[in-house]
């Protein structure tokens, strides 16, 4: 079964808690409901380190597209579902919908029991268990990542859902043939075998550059990829050839930041290279510059071992 998700509110007045919006058990909203699908992408966004729990519901009758680059495109009623949690506590659920006349985001803060969580008019800032900030965005800011150009569902296709989730009763499947199997395509995208699939920065059998190129299709390729809202021509989409993605060697379009000899990526060089430098920043030429306030150990190594690893531009 999908659920049909509640549009009687329209964009204007969305239910106010969590547990009215059909999305979850209304008597245990930290259950989703019958007929929400979860999933997990291989190649995550760095959320300071916060856990996600994620899923997407379509409404019945309805099947997602599947375009020429593998990006999966959702029917009116679609809602996608992410739940942040710091050491085991909700912190917010974000939920992203696809009215008639767009996609909106709305945000909901978890009280402290975790037993319901609360629409927020605007953007907040809330303390963690551990004494440190985070932000739970508002409505706005949440399309200032989920882009027209990226497609708006971040993470849901085919690359980064070909791999093996576990589903509730532990059974493990792959994604993109569960979803197959259950006919939530309008065609089958294949077998998987065939089909690419990016890896997660744990993936001990994957390649540096592989590696480095799918942290930041998920973290950066939103805003960095033509048409998108990012600055500079950069492209940072994975199947992008890195010949191509006017990143090696090139020259900054915001500035050196002071740095003699900076380029996007100097191979060799991580220090001169701005790409590795913005995401150990904590001020405003900090990339990302929106959702993010901790350096990223695992992402940075990853992507620095990349360009120390480079004799030069292909």
């Amino acid at each position: 079964d999908r659920i049909v998700p509640d549009q009687t509110n329209g964009g204007g007045g969305f239910p106010d808690r969590l547990s009215l919006t059909g999305c979850v058990d209304p008597s245990d909203p930290t259950q989703f409901a019958p007929g929400v699908i979860r999933y997990a992408p291989a190649a995550t966004l760095w959320s300071d380190g916060l856990k996600k729990e994620r899923a997407l519901a379509i409404p019945d009758g309805t099947t997602i597209d599947v375009d020429a680059n593998g990006d999966f495109v959702f029917p009116v009623g679609t809602v996608l579902i992410k739940t942040f949690l710091y050491q085991g506590r909700r912190i917010e659920t974000r939920l992203l919908m696809h009215h008639t006349d767009g996609w909106a985001g709305y945000t909901y803060e978890w009280n402290e029991a975790g037993t319901e969580a609360y629409l927020l008019p605007s953007s907040k800032r809330v303390t963690l268990p551990d004494g440190s900030g985070w932000l739970i965005p508002s409505r706005s800011q949440c399309l200032a990542c989920h882009t027209q150009a990226a497609g708006y569902s971040l993470g849901l296709e085919i690359a980064q859902l070909n791999h093996p989730f576990v589903y509730a009763g532990g059974r493990r499947a792959n994604q993109v043939a569960t979803l197959d199997h259950i006919g939530l395509f309008t065609a089958s995208p294949g077998d998987p075998v065939a089909l690419p699939a990016l890896p997660s920065i744990e993936d001990a059998a994957a390649g540096t550059e592989e590696k480095a190129r799918a942290y930041l299709h998920a973290n950066c390729a939103m805003c960095h990829q033509p048409g998108s809202t990012g600055r500079g021509d950069a492209d940072m989409r994975w199947w992008i050839p890195f010949a191509q993605t006017r990143l090696c060697d090139a020259d900054p379009s915001e500035g050196d930041l002071g740095i003699a000899g900076a380029k996007r990526i100097a191979p060799g060089d991580p220090a001169r290279s701005l790409v590795s430098v913005r995401m150990k920043r904590l001020d405003v030429h900090r990339m990302p510059p929106l959702g993010t306030e901790r350096i990223d150990p695992a992402g940075t190594s990853i992507v620095d071992a990349w360009i120390r690893g480079m004799s030069g531009c292909p």
